[in-house]
Formats: structure tokens, C-alpha cells, sequence
């Protein structure tokens, strides 16, 4: 098992839509420098759900566990998309 601490910040000039309920943060591990979906690895999902909008400036930071695939070895990158 491992973990993964990442941080959100919206970095757009307006908040997020005030009736947004939730989103989903994905966790990815690759060998690759860029992402390459069918190259990766989805090892994590966290569903976040906001207090209020996420206004310009705005972050959030989660730290998500999971188990590695079998077998891995070596370094990989980790993509995270929210």
C-alpha cells in the first residue's frame, strides 16, 4: 500500500458552478513523462464534495491510499485529474 497527497487549486477567473454537488479527483501512475491514457494505470478515485464553490484561488489538498499493481517495479509519474 502507498499513498498519494495532492493539492486543487482553481486557477480559472470564476468559481466553480455554486450547485455543483461533487466531483471525482483520479489518481493515474505511469512510466511515461506524459500522460498517455491507455498507457496508465487508474490506482484511485475520491469523490470531493465541496463546502461551497470553489472560488478563483480557492485550494483543496487529499491524500488518497491505495494498494500497487502486482509486479510493479521501477519509477513512475503520477497524473492526477479532477
Amino acid at each position: 500500500e502507498t499513498s498519494v497527497t495532492y493539492t486543487v487549486e482553481n486557477k480559472g477567473a470564476f468559481a466553480v458552478w455554486d450547485q455543483t454537488q461533487y466531483w471525482v479527483d483520479a489518481v493515474w501512475i505511469s512510466k511515461d513523462q506524459t500522460f498517455i491514457k491507455e498507457r496508465a494505470t487508474l490506482v484511485a478515485m475520491k469523490v470531493h464534495v465541496p463546502i461551497g464553490p470553489l472560488q478563483p484561488g480557492d485550494r483543496y489538498s487529499e491524500t488518497v491510499a491505495f494498494d500497487l499493481p502486482p509486479g510493479i517495479s521501477g519509477d513512475y509519474k503520477v497524473f492526477v485529474f479532477t
